[in-house]
């Protein structure tokens, strides 16, 4: 069995009076794919962002995140890669992407910046962006939502990280592209053998991307366990919900949707 890599235990997250993680527990083994699926507002991206040391100042944090299987504090961008869902936000406009990515690795692996720009290239190649040592000369305005959430990706792993955190990195692209780039971050971190969270709201695309899911509802962890066991015998009503309202490609249409009851 492989190593843990991540222990959560106890976290809890609030700013001022308002609490938006209760006590929250899990482990998170070396290689292993967790999504972390839920609605909007249930505390998902607060839980990443605490896992990736990125939340702010103002985030009052207890319990704890430990990482067993790293000798030191894990240092976001080197140890912890992370992809956010809107690429314009995490793209300087004003910069060429492939100094973008090559600092990245300038910063971390302490490269030279040429031999970080022939690296930057050869990430963009990975992510399938076409004609790479051209194009790492351009801005992000050059390129589709589709290329620049590619961009995201290569720069989240340049630095050869060992989790890679993806905050709903699909959910701003149309359905076509949403299904390319989620196959290419499946196979980039299958082939890197890659610990991951995954983030999103889609029930379905967790269950394609991650080895396990856990279910938040109302900042709490109210299930957890393989993707097959929960998309097919789930033990909580609010999971049993979740994959009550789902849609698919074969959805007929029916008179009223179910609904998830929220808090007032």
């Amino acid at each position: 069995m492989s190593e843990v890599f991540l222990v959560v235990q106890d976290l809890t997250v609030r700013y001022g009076v308002q609490q938006v993680l209760y006590p929250v527990s899990f482990e998170l083994r070396q290689g292993e794919r967790l999504a972390l699926i839920g609605e909007s507002g249930s505390g998902k991206t607060t839980l990443a962002m605490a896992i990736a040391g990125l939340l702010p100042a103002s985030a009052k944090i207890a319990g704890s995140i430990r990482f067993p299987a790293l000798a030191h504090e894990p240092r976001a961008g080197r140890d912890i890669g992370v992809v956010f869902q809107d690429s314009d936000g995490s793209l300087d406009p004003m910069m060429r992407v492939g100094d973008q990515i090559a600092e990245v690795i300038v910063t971390h692996l302490k490269t030279s910046w040429d031999k970080a720009r022939q690296r930057a290239a050869e990430l963009m190649q990975q992510v399938q962006i076409p004609d790479s040592q051209h194009r790492l000369r351009e801005f992000p305005h050059e390129f589709s939502g589709g290329q620049k959430q590619r961009i995201v990706i290569a720069a989240a792993l340049a630095a050869q990280p060992q989790l890679l955190i993806a905050d709903e990195p699909t959910s701003a692209l149309d359905t076509v592209v949403q299904n390319h780039v989620a196959k290419l971050l499946d196979g980039l971190v299958r082939a890197q053998r890659l610990t991951m969270l995954f983030v999103t709201h889609d029930i379905a695309l967790a269950s394609q991307l991650a080895d396990r899911i856990a279910v938040l509802y109302r900042g709490q962890i109210v299930e957890i366990g393989t993707a097959e066991q929960v998309i097919t015998a789930p033990q909580h009503d609010y999971t049993k919900a979740l994959l009550a309202t789902h849609v698919g490609l074969d959805w007929v249409k029916q008179p009223r949707l179910p609904e998830i009851d929220g808090v007032l």
